[in-house]
């Protein structure tokens, strides 16, 4: 059960970062290192025990998800300005 849980929690998102990776603005958006490997590890992982524990436990997954989002609708928003 939990594994399945864990396996639902990296498949999206390996879904979340796939969408922003496409997304034509991702190249305009600027990652620290440490966003930059938590990226690539969520994205080349094959189960969850491929992602750092503290990674995965520090919630840094999701803040560099939702900064990479934030940064793309920002430059989405100035363009239309």
């Amino acid at each position: 059960m939990i594994n399945n849980d864990l396996d639902k929690i990296l498949k999206c998102w390996q879904r979340k970062a796939k969408r922003l990776i496409l997304d034509g603005y991702y190249d305009s958006v600027h990652l620290s290192e440490l966003q930059y490997s938590a990226l690539r590890q969520v994205t080349n992982a094959k189960t969850p025990k491929d992602v750092n524990s503290y990674l995965w436990n520090s919630g840094l997954i999701e803040q560099t998800l939702a900064s990479i989002s934030g940064s793309i609708a920002n430059l989405k928003r100035c363009e239309r300005v």
